[in-house]
């Protein structure tokens, strides 16, 4: 039987964690977001932009994606942090 030892390091870590993932669960909510992963309709959305323009910033890397098959998906956070260092 293998045992690993629980330090209190790994506690902190953990709670750290944790915290970060339910503040993030929180800020989405807040926004009506329940997920991480938007596809192309939603992220032009939630971005209130059409899906042309969603597109060119695509096309142009100004939006990061992954593509799936033949579908598209946008990170809330990369488009969050996208706009925060944008900001003017």
């Amino acid at each position: 039987m293998n045992a690993e030892i629980v330090t209190t390091k790994h506690l902190k870590d953990l709670k750290n964690d944790l915290l970060k993932k339910l503040n993030e669960i929180e800020l989405n909510q807040k926004k009506g977001i329940k997920k991480r992963w938007l596809r192309t309709e939603e992220a032009a959305e939630y971005l209130n932009i059409s899906k042309p323009t969603l597109l060119n910033y695509r096309v142009n890397n100004v939006i990061p994606s992954s593509k799936i098959g033949g579908s598209y998906y946008y990170d809330v956070e990369q488009i969050d942090k996208l706009l925060t260092d944008n900001k003017i």
